[in-house]
């Protein structure tokens, strides 16, 4: 499974987002945001605006380094959550 798709997976799971159809073809899905989605992408954007843009400057061109570590860190969480 790709990144992307796994963390898609992730949020569908966690009630934040929902997978549509696409009619037109089918290798496209569609998200929809979910109200739980929207309240907390809400209060994150207020609260944490200001720290992630200057974290993201800080980081500057090495952020997609550092972003594929953490999604593959927490990858790793995952398969070694006990069940």
């Amino acid at each position: 499974m790709s990144t992307s798709s796994g963390l898609v997976a992730k949020l569908v799971d966690a009630g934040l987002v929902v997978r549509g159809v696409s009619e037109d073809d089918r290798r496209q899905i569609p998200l929809e945001i979910t109200e739980a989605g929207q309240q907390l992408a809400g209060e994150l954007s207020g609260a944490t605006r200001p720290f992630v843009d200057s974290l993201a400057k800080e980081l500057g061109t090495d952020l997609d380094r550092v972003t594929r570590d953490l999604e593959a860190l927490i990858d790793a969480a995952v398969r070694a959550r006990p069940r």
